[in-house]
C-alpha cells in the first residue's frame, strides 16, 4: 500500500468517526415535539397543540397577519 493510499485510508477512517461521534451526540438531545388534538378539521374547528421540550418563551405569540395565540 503506498502511502498516498494509507493516507485516504486514514482520513476516510478519522472522517468516519467524526460523524459517528456527532451522530450520537444528536440522538441525545432533547428534540422538540408536538401533539395536534385532531388530524384534520375544517374551517372554524378548534384544534388544541400541545407539545413539550420547547423553551420558554412570551405569554403570547403574534403571526403576522394571522390570530393572536395564546400560551396556556
Amino acid at each position: 500500500m503506498t502511502a498516498k493510499n494509507r493516507l485516504a485510508v486514514l482520513v476516510g477512517t478519522a472522517v468516519a468517526g467524526m460523524a459517528l461521534l456527532a451522530g450520537t451526540a444528536f440522538a441525545c438531545t432533547n428534540l422538540a415535539t408536538l401533539n395536534l388534538s385532531t388530524a384534520s378539521g375544517s374551517v372554524g374547528d378548534t384544534v388544541t397543540v400541545t407539545g413539550s421540550s420547547f423553551r420558554v418563551g412570551t405569554a403570547k405569540a403574534h403571526h403576522p397577519g394571522g390570530p393572536e395565540l395564546e400560551q396556556r
